[in-house]
């Protein structure tokens, strides 16, 4: 029988945060997992996603139980830039309109 270098419970908390799947909360905001204990325990956990996931993860307290989170950051450059693409659609079929009246 041969020995292994780590027990079962060690590797799978270095597997556990890629498996966690991201979820929303009630307004909206994406967190990594579940909720935590405390700021600290967050902040490690961000800085895990951080290095082993690639997403831009900080730390969250939600205001509706006041529990720590780890938040997934999402571009906002990506949903701006479709908000005013559509707000430009909708001048130039306003302007149209006034113009053919």
């Amino acid at each position: 029988m041969s020995r292994y270098r780590q027990t079962f419970t060690e590797a799978m908390q270095q597997v556990a945060l890629t498996e966690k799947e991201v979820s929303k909360l009630k307004n909206g905001v994406k967190v990594l997992g579940n909720a935590l204990p405390n700021r600290a325990l967050a902040q490690k956990m961000a800085d895990k996603a951080n290095k082993e996931m690639g997403k831009d993860a900080d730390v969250y307290q939600s205001p509706f139980n006041n529990r720590f989170y780890v938040r997934i950051k999402e571009a906002a450059d990506h949903e701006i830039s479709m908000a005013r693409g559509e707000l430009e659609a909708i001048s130039d079929k306003a302007l149209n309109i006034t113009g053919s009246l």
